[in-house]
């Protein structure tokens, strides 16, 4: 059945043919059903990420620690999975005579494979913390650094210690670890 009103002439014939190939276009520009199915793995890919990023594991160790020259074992470490493949790795500490470093390791849980070796940190003065400490003085250092894991593999990251010198008194020191994009 035809529609019974009258069709406009001239130009609002126009305005009328314009608003319904407007109305025709929006519906067809518009998110289908597999746009939007698409869509949901996405955002929640995303908000897995973000939530993941809210994490930070940390460990400190706080005691009175003489020795020798050497590597210690380690006083504290985390826990984390990555799921971005990237970490950021805080580690430092205190000590009072005789000199040392602060370093740290990144292993994978499962088979205890090393990611990042202490010996490579200590090796590299852009990357150890070195501290020397007078008898009344505890100096203490801290620093970030950049890592990349495997994605989605649980890793140790470690506090790692070396004294320098004989009688080395290390007070204290705390290793972090969180998940950056």
């Amino acid at each position: 059945m035809a529609d019974p009103s009258p069709g406009r002439g001239g130009v609002e014939w126009l305005v009328d043919q314009f608003k319904q190939l407007s109305r025709r276009l929006d519906y067809l520009e518009g998110p289908s059903g597999t746009q939007i199915f698409n869509a949901v793995p996405k955002l929640q890919e995303q908000v897995a990420v973000l939530t993941a990023m809210q994490r930070r594991e940390y460990a400190e160790w706080v005691a009175w620690l003489t020795g020798t020259t050497g590597w210690y074992a380690s006083p504290c470490s985390v826990l984390i999975t990555s799921s971005t493949g990237r970490i950021e790795v805080g580690y430092g500490g205190s000590l009072n005579g005789g000199n040392g470093y602060f370093c740290y390791s990144v292993t994978r849980v499962s088979d205890g494979s090393v990611i990042v070796d202490r010996t490579v940190i200590q090796g590299s003065a852009a990357q150890r913390v070195a501290v020397t400490g007078g008898a009344s003085f505890t100096p203490s250092g801290w620093r970030t650094a950049p890592v990349d894991v495997p994605v989605d593999v649980p890793v140790r990251v470690a506090l790692e210690i070396y004294g320098g010198s004989t009688a080395t008194n290390f007070a204290g020191g705390a290793v972090s670890a969180r998940v950056v994009a």
